[in-house]
Formats: C-alpha cells, structure tokens, sequence
C-alpha cells in the first residue's frame, strides 16, 4: 500500500510572554468585586403616595402608571438588594423638593440620573431608614417620620446659621441637653423640646437612659433637638422643654419643665407644669392628672455669673 507523503507541519509559535490570568485568579477578582459592592449603601427613594405618583407621571422617563403596580416593583426592588446582602435604605421621594433640587443644581427632572441623585440628596441624616425586610407600609411611616426629622433640622439650622452662631450655639444647647440629663438622676428619661420659628411649630425628642459612667446621648436626636432648642432660644419665637423621667427599678414618674424665654431655658413651677400637662390646649378645659406622676418644678440650668449668688449679691452656694 502506498504511502501518501505528509510534509512536516511547522509547530506553533510560543505564546509571546505577558500575563496570565488563572481561573481561580478570576475567582478571586469576581469575589473581591462581589465584596466591594456590598460595602456600599443603596438608597431607594419612594413616594408615598398616589397624588406624588401623579406628578412624576410627567416625566416621560418615569416608566410607571399605576401605582400599585410601583409599589410592587419597589418591594420586589428592596428584597433583591437585601438578597445581595447590600445595606439597603429608604427616603422619601418628594416630587416638590424635587423640583427644587433640580432648579438649585440646573439639573434636568426627566433623567434617571437626577432621580438618583436627588434619592441620594433626601437620604440626609435622620431622613432615610434602614430596610430589614418589613412591609412596605411600615417602613413608608419610617421614612415619613424621617423626613419630617429632616425639614425640622432645617428649619432649626437656618435660624441658627442666620444668627452666624453655628457651632458654639449647638455646644452650647449640647450642654444644656447634658446638664438636664445629669440633673435628673438615674433612670430613663425623655425629653421633648418644642420651638416656634417664624410662625411654624418644631419638635425634637430625645430618649436616653442614665446609667454609671458617661452618659452617651444618641447623636442624631440630640443633634435635632440642639438644634430646635438654639433656634427657639434665638429666634424669640416661645417654646419649652419637657423632662419626663421613670425610675429604675420602680418608681412614679416624675415631670418637669421649662419655658424657652428671653433667650434661656427659665424653670417652670410645679403648678405651671401641672397646668400644662393638666389643659387641653385646643380647649382650655382641664385634663385629669395622669396616675402615677408626679409635677415638679424644674431645676435651674443658667449659672448665675461666677462669683454672685442667685440674686446677685453673694455667693453661689
């Protein structure tokens, strides 16, 4: 049989030297970049309700029309991030600071792009709160309560950066917040601070409970309350400050209070506190007293200046 002559096939060129990338080198950078999106946050900013759904509607990059439908695909939306094992928050989405926010920065409303961006603006602090799976409705009054937190300090900081007093002002109410808290004692103690600037009501709270050693106030609610007590005490508007404190391990209740006046915090007698707790103040008309508390006068909280006593005449005690 006669053999069919093959010429040698010249062998293949070297690959030219350079990196080479291993699976498990690839592995390793799909893991690495797996890692590094989970350390950053992801905002969904929601509107929380039909007639804000409306207004966006005018956007013909807004790919929605029905509102439940949206909400349905926000949900499906937060449980897929929370899947990644992302940090995941909401904020309220506010079709009219929207518009603001775009006219402030010239930026275009019919982009994704400014949606985003303005979701990340309206997650401000205090304003956007965490996802951990939960309904929708509940974490919607969440993120309500936040934003309401949010044009409260606002409010408070614009009064306080028009007075030019910034930070020495909110050391100063941090101070003041300190001082009440140690002043009552052990115990858990709430506090309610309520200003009215230029004719529009504002609250703050804050909840902490006395323990031995430093107290440490939780930031965000003293942040917002500092800032509502330095703008009640400088814009001459009224307002007042509520001390609610419980006793451990068991006790009655014991309440106290101060006016925001002439630029300071002035005590309130037991029968002021009593006839503030005690009137409806839509009515005028009295309230039983709540059972198992007590009205108490507040305690002093502006040193008299060093050296005089509290009528100015002699020593401090």
């Amino acid at each position: 049989m006669a053999t069919r002559y093959q010429p040698e096939q010249p062998s293949p060129s070297p690959r030219p030297p350079g990196p080479r990338r291993s699976r498990a080198a690839g592995g390793r950078g799909r893991s690495a970049r797996a890692a590094l999106r989970r350390d950053v946050p992801c905002t969904v900013a929601v509107l929380v309700g039909p007639e804000d759904f409306c207004a966006m509607r005018q956007y013909a990059s807004f790919g929605f029309s029905d509102y439940r439908t949206y909400l349905r695909h926000v949900e499906e939306l937060l449980r897929a991030l929370r899947s990644r094992g992302l940090h995941v928050r909401v904020a309220v989405f506010d079709p009219a600071e929207f518009t603001a926010f775009c006219a402030r920065h010239g930026l275009d409303p019919d982009t994704p792009v400014t949606r985003a961006r303005y979701a990340a603006d309206a997650a401000g602090p205090g304003a956007a709160v965490p996802y951990g799976g939960e309904p929708l409705d509940d974490l919607v009054h969440s993120a309500l309560h936040g934003a309401e937190r949010r044009r409260v300090h606002a409010a408070a900081r614009a009064v306080v950066d028009a007075h030019g007093s910034g930070a020495v002002a909110y050391q100063q109410m941090h101070g003041k917040l300190t001082a009440l808290v140690e002043r009552a004692g052990p115990g858990e103690h709430h506090l309610v601070c309520s200003a009215t600037v230029h004719g529009t009501p504002l609250l703050a709270a804050v909840h902490v409970r006395s323990t031995p050693g430093p107290r440490e106030l939780p930031e965000d609610d003293a942040a917002l309350f500092c800032a509502v007590l330095a703008a009640g005490l400088l814009s001459g508007g009224g307002g007042g400050v509520v001390l609610r404190t419980r006793p451990e391990p068991e006790g009655r209740d014991t309440v106290r209070g101060w006016a925001v006046r002439d630029g300071a915090l002035r005590p309130l007698t037991a029968g002021e506190v009593f006839d503030a707790y005690c009137t409806d103040h839509r009515t005028g008309e009295p309230i039983a007293p709540e059972h198992g508390v007590d009205y108490e006068a507040g305690f002093p909280l502006d040193l008299p200046p060093s050296g005089h006593g509290p009528d100015g005449s002699g020593d401090a005690p």
